[in-house]
């Protein structure tokens, strides 16, 4: 089994990672951490610390991992772009099931936080795990 997680810089994304790499454990599953950068590749510092953040929580748990920075698609309306990059990278991998945070507080927040988590789940391609 193959098992996806979606990370960024925000504490709901580190909580999604530690949980993934935990059920990954313990059914034996394989971890493609995926941070998704705007065009041209994103920031090499912020992406080593992501690296870092990643290590950290995965390594511990025994579990083989990738991780792997996809650009996002211009052309794709700004509140999809990430949620759609995750999708194709899912159906590129063949993964049986993706890993959110997800903490949406505000009205405004949870139309561009809760964005990508709603992308995933309309789609109905795999089971997602929205972590709270």
């Amino acid at each position: 089994m193959r098992y996806l997680v979606a990370i960024d810089g925000w504490e709901p994304s580190h909580r999604a990672l530690a949980f993934a790499a935990e059920q990954a454990a313990a059914s034996g599953s394989d971890l493609d951490v995926v941070h998704v950068v705007g065009e041209g590749g994103g920031d090499e510092g912020a992406n080593d610390r992501i690296r870092e953040t990643v290590a950290e929580a995965v390594e511990g748990a025994g579990v083989d991992y990738e991780v792997h920075f996809i650009e996002t698609d211009k052309r794709t309306k700004p509140a999809n772009r990430v949620g759609s990059r995750l999708l194709e990278f899912v159906e590129e991998r063949d993964h049986d099931a993706v890993f959110v945070g997800n903490e949406p507080t505000g009205t405004a927040e949870r139309m561009i936080v809760g964005s990508v988590a709603r992308t995933l789940v309309d789609a109905r391609e795999v089971p997602v795990v929205l972590v709270p």
